[in-house]
């Protein structure tokens, strides 16, 4: 299925660690873009820089999520990018 991805990870507070620059880069690079999610996972994938632990990748309820890390040595987790199917609000709509 094509997506369109939008509202990116702005890198700001939220976790305990920062979202990896790296994986901040790519997602702003993709907002706007259309693929399917599975393409945008192997485009993250390929953006980590060599010997750079490797994130785990999950499709979910319009989002990717990166996870580094588990519950024994430590976790964290962040919503990367968004994405909407065709006709669907992207979920930042503002009206006042």
């Amino acid at each position: 299925m094509i997506v369109t991805f939008c509202d990116p990870h702005p890198g700001l507070m939220g976790c305990t660690a920062p979202i990896p620059e790296h994986l901040r880069i790519a997602a702003s690079q993709l907002d706007g873009k259309k693929m399917t999610p599975e393409e945008a996972v192997k485009y993250f994938q390929d953006a980590a820089p060599k010997g750079y632990e490797q994130p785990t990748f999950k499709v979910e309820s319009g989002c990717i999520l990166a996870k580094i890390g588990t519950f024994k040595t430590g976790m964290c987790c962040w919503r990367v990018i968004r994405f909407k199917q065709e006709g669907e609000s992207d979920g930042t709509d503002r009206t006042e």
